[in-house]
């Protein structure tokens, strides 16, 4: 199913709706995203973050078993300097990943203060981070598999 993640209910004029199959839906993939590094902070925002909560709420909506995220490598800003990098939510200190998302989709002072102050090297890298830590906390909230 197509659809434009930076938009509500994915640009479809219909809406959210039922799942439109008979069969079962198992597993949503979800791997739509913007790989530019340079964007300003509140579009990286609504291409990377807006776009993959709502499909994790569609996916509850729709009773999927399973909502598979595909990120990427470039989330953590200083990764190891020997070994592998562990997969883990990257450190936001003691920010909390919603109220950066908000700020980012206001203003984005603050969150752009937070992304210098904690060695993020690109709004990419950074947005990326608060997703994953959003798309968590949604997933266990629609008690989603992820």
């Amino acid at each position: 199913i197509e659809g434009d993640t930076a938009k509500p209910n994915f640009g479809w004029s219909e809406g959210l709706g039922t799942w439109p199959f008979e069969e079962t839906l198992k597993v949503v993939v979800h791997s739509a995203g913007d790989v530019r590094f340079d964007r300003p902070l509140q579009e990286a925002c609504l291409s990377l973050i807006s776009g993959s909560l709502q499909m994790a709420l569609l996916a509850a909506r729709w009773q999927a078993a399973r909502y598979i995220f595909i990120s990427t490598a470039f989330v953590h800003p200083e990764p190891p300097l020997v070994g592998a990098l562990q997969e883990c939510l990257a450190n936001l200190d003691d920010n909390d990943a919603h109220e950066l998302y908000q700020d980012a989709m206001s203003n984005g002072q603050w969150a752009a203060q937070v992304m210098r102050e904690l060695n993020f090297p690109n709004t990419y890298s950074f947005a990326k981070a608060i997703g994953e830590h959003l798309i968590v906390r949604a997933s266990s909230a629609e008690r989603l598999e992820l």
